[in-house]
């Protein structure tokens, strides 16, 4: 692109390929045959994902998150599948998708028309994240004890489903803590923070 997007279209055309491209997972290579980044995902978040939509109502989106949520895990999940982009066939298309998804979405907060769904936010899941939630000892997720031991493409839409709502439960649980000097968590996303160091 030698200028600036100058109508809406391209603005959002430009908005989807740069978000994705920005937020492929790099461990993603272990799970994802050769060119997914480019041919399979990008193309997804630029010519099927309804940014349009999120731009115009994203406070609908937001209210109906999870619903919609699956519909997008859905249709990537079908892509993937189509376009034959995982190296194991063990993994769960579904999780991969929504691994893809999510970042993508959490990249999307930079534009503020965006910004409603900061709120709805479901937590990236990797082996990374789920190792961490394991040392947890927190109330919260006694429900995916067993769950979040397993691999993280290995897990079925509902049990990833069973995660994110623990996962929501954590967050109120974290924000009830007496000596906490800082603002309180708002969505799943900011989880990311326990594996900061």
């Amino acid at each position: 692109m030698s200028q600036f997007p100058a109508t809406q279209q391209e603005y959002l055309k430009a908005v989807a390929c740069e978000t994705a491209r920005m937020s492929y997972p790099g461990r993603m290579g272990g799970v994802l045959g050769q060119g997914t980044k480019k041919d399979t995902v990008e193309k997804y978040f630029v010519e099927r994902f309804p940014l349009q939509q999120i731009w115009d109502r994203a406070n609908e989106v937001a209210a109906n998150f999870d619903v919609w949520h699956k519909e997008r895990v859905h249709e990537l999940s079908e892509v993937l599948d189509h376009d034959k982009r995982l190296k194991n066939p063990s993994d769960q298309k579904e999780a991969v998708a929504a691994k893809l998804l999510n970042t993508f979405l959490h990249q999307l907060m930079k534009y503020e028309r965006c910004r409603p769904l900061w709120n709805s936010l479901h937590l990236p899941l990797d082996g990374k994240t789920l190792k961490i939630l394991q040392t947890l000892n927190c109330p919260s997720l006694i429900p995916v004890k067993e769950i979040i031991k397993r691999p993280p493409y290995s897990l079925s839409y509902d049990e990833y489903c069973q995660i994110q709502h623990a996962l929501r439960e954590l967050v109120v649980e974290l924000n009830k803590r007496t000596e906490v000097e800082y603002n309180l968590l708002t969505s799943r996303i900011e989880l990311n923070l326990l594996w900061a160091d």
